[in-house]
């Protein structure tokens, strides 16, 4: 799993952070409740896996992968380039249909 993951983070802001590398990077962060990486060009597989608390992700440049947001019951926010990915897990905005209210919320912030 990525090098920042099962960590005790609340909100997370990255100002030039443009690549993930790694899958799964902020797995089981379970106090992160916001993200900022306002160049980020990518939210990998499984980025956010397990973030219960996660709020708001704030990433207008970044293409969304693979079960970014799984088990991510408590997201309401996002902003990001895209919001076509799979998942299975039925826990998260994708899986329990508020992805595009999720999207619309984080136009605000664009």
């Amino acid at each position: 799993y990525g090098s920042l993951s099962c960590n005790s983070f609340v909100s997370v802001y990255f100002s030039q952070l443009k690549p993930l590398i790694s899958n799964h990077q902020f797995y089981n962060c379970p106090n992160l409740k916001l993200f900022i990486a306002l160049m980020l060009q990518n939210l990998n597989d499984g980025c956010f896996y397990n973030c219960t608390k996660l709020e708001t992700v704030l990433t207008p440049n970044a293409n969304t992968s693979q079960q970014c947001f799984e088990n991510c019951t408590e997201i309401k926010t996002i902003l990001a380039l895209e919001g076509d990915f799979i998942c299975f897990c039925r826990n998260c905005p994708k899986c329990n249909g508020t992805l595009q209210q999720c999207l619309e919320n984080g136009k605000k912030f664009a």
